[in-house]
């Protein structure tokens, strides 16, 4: 009996006498410990998911770990504990689960793998699919000859017979990427979405295929040879098969071993080795203030359906694109992750096809989205010969949407990330919410983007006209206004388009300075200082736009409007609705340093629109006009509830802080 395992036998009481199932009470006796089995190895997992979160683990080295702390040297070798959670007779049901869970394991990752990509794979993914099938192939029987080696001298432990059926095994476990798992670590790590993310992606299709078809067709066949016919046809005989091969312990252990640290290394060698954002700030400078007059304008258009899409291409088509300064849209439609990741990132890997017939497959409704939404910025392309548009897509959880957006800007160099308000227009001419979280994205994009950020309040804005399309530029002061006057500056370059741009310039109760945003250590004399800096800068940018602009263009005029209190601000904006336009574009004022402003900030809705556009998108405001507002980079984003990454140099005046190594 030394060659062969004990078998283990239990009583059972059999309560029901018909041929077809005898068996005892299930519901008293096996349901209980199935059910606390279950729940156990649950906790468990869950327990060191949040051990390894830190180190950016994803949940498969969790489950794994659960599977080792069971294992004779360790939870196993207290026999009474083992056997009071996984006692004899509840071995069998887990096995019966395992089997099933497996089983669907294989059916949900079929389903997931997208068969044209598969067939239409580009060669830099297929070389490295390649490469990463042979490898493995290469190097299981040598890892699997190393093993007999050293197991062979132990006493204890039994070896395979059919080294062939072990050689083959050892290659198609160390062969298998496991897309789904990868996947999830490629969307932990906000890199799905990126080249690199979309390239393993695709090569970890390509590799599953085929670790699947191997494990179908070859381990069957090299079993049972011309009777395996039968296990191919079914997937549950595949399965038994699979089991029957997996019967060596010290095999499985060292496979799993290698599973384990395969997964284990992944992530960190990816945070250590892949930094976008480190290379993305040797050049910080994205804004429009700051881009060439001759030089391609980015721009990164997010959006949720097809109707903001719409809207989108009414603001782009105003930024006036000419063959000396093209404009390049990457229009980026943004998907909630719900259910399985590798499912709905197998539909949206590629962009939706238009050829012959494409409309009708049965489409999911993001897919169908995504289809309407890339016909709506191709149509546009159409019109004009200097817009190139890039449809893309991302499938994430809307809690961390906005770092594949940022993600997404550093990858395409954009100068201006435009968000579509959480809010659109009612039938009745009022805004209505969309969506609250959208307004939760709009408000973390804004917090650390990677280049300058717009928010677009569509009031129906529809197409350009050709002439009399009319732009009002409300002027306070600080970055955000100089990057919307840059805005409004290049709009005006477009024949049909006329630019009113209203300076407001603060006196008396408001031109206080507001030093509440200053540290202790700066003081009330750091924040005039820097108050004093923008003033300055501020000047300097309306000088050179009257110089510019306003004096050889009738279609651009300047006024300036003085404002000393409060009050007055409201009133102003009053009587320019009166006068009327098509578009504002106004500045989001997080760096204005005005103590008016910052008082009236804290009794907007719309903290993300600041208090200009908070009050301009108001219902209450009465205004069907449209409205634009700008966050320039370089100053911090807006602060909602953390500190804004601003650097401060030794003279007490805000600084960019620009990385060259």
């Amino acid at each position: 009996m030394g060659d062969f395992p004990i078998p283990a036998c239990y009583p059972v009481s059999i309560l029901n006498p018909n041929r077809i199932w005898k068996t005892d009470n299930v519901m008293k006796t096996e349901l209980p410990i199935l059910s606390f089995q279950i729940v156990f190895t649950i906790l468990l997992s869950r327990l060191f998911f949040f051990v390894y979160k830190p180190f950016h683990q994803p949940r498969l080295i969790s489950q794994i770990s659960v599977g080792f702390l069971l294992t004779p040297p360790l939870l196993g070798r207290f026999t009474a504990i083992f056997e009071f959670v996984f006692p004899v007779n509840g071995v069998l049901n887990i096995e019966v689960l395992a089997h099933i869970g497996l089983i669907y394991y294989a059916f949900l990752s079929g389903l997931e793998m997208n068969i044209n990509t598969i067939l239409q794979v580009k060669k830099k993914a297929g070389t490295i699919a390649i490469a990463g099938i042979i490898f493995p192939m290469v190097l299981g029987p040598a890892f699997y000859a190393l093993h007999r080696i050293y197991y062979v001298t132990s006493p204890t432990t039994r070896l395979e017979e059919c080294t062939i059926n072990a050689f083959l095994l050892w290659t198609l476990i160390l062969t298998v990427t496991g897309f789904p798992v990868l996947a999830h670590i490629l969307s932990e790590l906000k890199l799905l979405y990126t080249n690199l993310g979309k390239t393993a992606l695709t090569a970890a299709m390509i590799s599953d295929t085929y670790g699947w078809v191997l494990f179908t067709l070859l381990v069957p066949f090299s079993i049972n040879g011309q009777r395996a016919v039968y296990s191919v046809l079914s997937t549950m005989i595949f399965i038994i098969v699979l089991v029957f091969v997996i019967f060596s312990v010290s095999t499985y252990a060292v496979n799993a071993s290698a599973v384990l640290l395969m997964t284990v290394i992944v992530s960190p060698i990816i945070n250590a080795m892949y930094r976008p954002r480190k290379r993305f700030e040797q050049n910080k400078l994205k804004t429009i203030q700051k881009l060439r007059v001759d030089a391609e304008l980015r721009i990164l258009a997010c959006v949720h359906n097809n109707r903001q899409a719409t809207g989108m291409i009414s603001i782009i088509e105003s930024f006036n694109a000419t063959r000396l300064s093209p404009i390049h849209v990457f229009a980026l439609y943004l998907v909630e992750l719900t259910g399985r990741a590798a499912a709905l990132v197998a539909a949206h890997l590629e962009k939706p096809s238009n050829q012959p017939g494409a409309q009708n497959q049965n489409l999911t409704r993001s897919q169908a989205e995504l289809e309407s939404i890339n016909n709506t910025f191709e149509a546009f392309v159409e019109v004009y010969d200097a817009v190139r548009v890039q449809t893309l897509n991302v499938v994430s959880a809307y809690a961390t949407i906005h770092e594949d957006i940022y993600n997404a800007a550093n990858e395409k160099r954009t100068s201006l990330i435009l968000l579509p308000f959480h809010k659109h227009m009612s039938s009745e001419g009022t805004l209505e919410t969309t969506s609250v979280v959208y307004k939760d994205i709009n408000q973390n994009v804004m917090q650390d983007a990677p280049c300058s950020v717009g928010i677009f309040v569509d009031r129906d804005l529809g197409s350009l006209p050709k002439m009399n399309f009319r732009i009002l530029m409300i002027f306070v002061g600080g970055p955000d206004d100089r990057e919307a006057l840059a805005v409004a500056w290049r709009m005006a370059g477009h024949p049909g388009i006329r630019l009113s741009v209203v300076r407001i310039l603060l006196f008396d109760e408001a031109a206080e300075v507001d030093t509440s945003t200053h540290g202790e250590a700066h003081g009330i004399l750091s924040a005039v200082m820097d108050s004093e800096k923008q003033k300055e800068l501020d000047d300097e940018y309306v000088n050179s736009f009257r110089l510019t602009a306003v004096n050889n263009d009738d279609s651009i005029t300047y006024t300036e409007v003085d404002v000393h209190t409060g009050e007055d601000i409201p009133a102003v904006l009053n009587e320019l609705e009166k006068i009327g336009c098509d578009l504002y574009i106004v500045g989001q004022g997080n760096c204005r340093g005005s103590r008016v402003f910052s008082n009236l900030l804290e009794w907007c809705d719309c903290t993300e629109l600041g208090v200009i556009g908070d009050i301009l998108a108001s219902n209450n405001f009465g205004s069907s006009s449209s409205v634009l507002v700008v966050q320039q980079y370089g100053y911090g984003g807006m602060v909602f509830g953390k500190p804004s990454n601003v650097a401060t140099n030794n003279d007490g005046f805000e600084s960019l802080v620009v990385k060259t190594e």
